[in-house]
């Protein structure tokens, strides 16, 4: 029997079971909200848990986190053969609510009192499911019939869990029946249901045509949506076919190659003595050519590399030799320049002292004017009174 955690107190819990009713057990490092597996008790039952409860206030906070820890959905499971049906489940494995995925589903919940799937156990409930799917004859025909479950949870050990449980349910309903149907159970995410809610199947659904897609040689030759809405057992037919040729075509591809080489074997087998040593020689010159004309060639890289060297060197010399005569030219021009510079200087300075010589010879000839003129005119003067 299941049961959640509701309160801990001085080495005790209260845990609510999932017939509803709650106990006081011996505290093992529980938490509040975990789930346990207890055995069938009735010693232990309602009132011993209401004497132990510090008061009536603190018994009804018990009642109503144990009410609240029923009512939750804590677990997602699916369940497809081609009718397609989700069950929300508790903490305690008990269905809340359940619901058609696609038309097939509709119809066979039609079929069954949802009274009879509602607080069950998700195994019985199941169960139900499938007897119900067997009766509407979805596992007759040549082909093998087929189920995926799924389950998703916060708590993915319990996911899992829940998982193997479940596959085992329901193998053992589908033996009852003396039905030939592969039972398939699976762990998904929560963003995986989603996904699948978007496309209006279930992730287990999803999972498997994914699966068929991988499987294909070609995979884009693989329709999703239209797999989506094909049966199980057509879509698991599929996926084994395909990998059965896969396999084929591998054990063919290791056939040929083993005859390959035993092909080859027999043909050494078949030469004489003289014949393999011919052969031998003639690896041999061919291994020794191979390793000259590598030789050859990296000698020829050599060369290229030392011409290419050589033909830089004398490049780079060049350049240099023009670099100097173009610092020569310039230095003989600017020797030029100044050359002319130093010309035109001393011919205006001798310009210059000409005039100067011109009018020194200017004023003299004027002062001597001027004295000849002077004694002209004394001389005249002496005249004058000599008469």
């Amino acid at each position: 029997m299941k049961a959640v955690i509701l309160e801990i107190n001085d080495g005790f819990v209260a845990a609510l079971s999932d017939d509803g009713s709650i106990t006081k057990e011996k505290n093992k490092n529980y938490k509040i909200g975990q789930v346990i597996n207890m055995k069938n008790n009735k010693s232990n039952k309602f009132n011993k848990i209401a004497m132990w409860a510090s008061s009536a206030a603190a018994f009804v906070l018990v009642c109503g986190v144990g009410a609240w820890a029923y009512v939750s959905p804590y677990t997602y499971v699916s369940l497809d053969v081609n009718p397609s049906i989700e069950y929300s489940v508790n903490r305690f494995d008990r269905v809340l609510n359940v619901k058609a995925v696609n038309d097939d589903g509709e119809e066979l919940l039609k079929e069954i009192n949802l009274d009879d799937l509602t607080n069950k156990s998700i195994e019985d409930a199941l169960k139900i499911t499938v007897n119900e799917i067997s009766e509407a004859g979805y596992f007759s025909g040549d082909i093998v019939g087929g189920i995926i479950i799924a389950t998703s949870a916060d708590n993915t050990e319990k996911a899992e869990e829940l998982a193997e449980e479940l596959k085992t349910a329901v193998e053992e309903q589908v033996i009852e029946n003396e039905d030939v149907v592969e039972v398939e159970a699976i762990t998904v995410e929560n963003e995986r249901v989603l996904q699948a809610k978007e496309l209006g199947v279930t992730p287990g659904k999803l999972n498997l045509v994914e699966k068929l897609q991988a499987s294909a040689v070609d995979p884009s030759s693989i329709n999703i949506q239209e797999w989506l809405n094909k049966p199980v057992k057509d879509i698991m037919k599929a996926t084994k076919e395909n990998k059965k040729a896969a396999k084929e075509e591998a054990k063919k591809t290791e056939t040929d190659t083993a005859t390959k080489t035993t092909t080859e074997a027999e043909i050494d087998k078949d030469l004489t003595a003289e014949q393999q040593k011919e052969l031998e020689k003639i690896a041999e010159k061919l291994e020794n050519e191979k390793v000259k004309a590598a030789e050859k060639a990296a000698k020829d890289a050599e060369k290229v590399a030392k011409d290419a060297e050589k033909a830089a060197n004398e490049a780079a010399k060049e350049a240099e030799k023009v670099a100097k005569e173009a610092e020569k030219a310039a230095k003989e021009a600017q020797k030029a320049v100044k050359n002319k510079t130093e010309a035109d200087d001393t011919i205006s300075n001798d310009v210059d002292d000409d005039n100067v010589d011109t009018e020194e010879d200017s004023t003299d000839e004027k002062k001597d004017d001027k004295v000849n003129g002077k004694d002209n005119s004394n001389n005249g003067k002496n005249s004058d009174k000599k008469n």
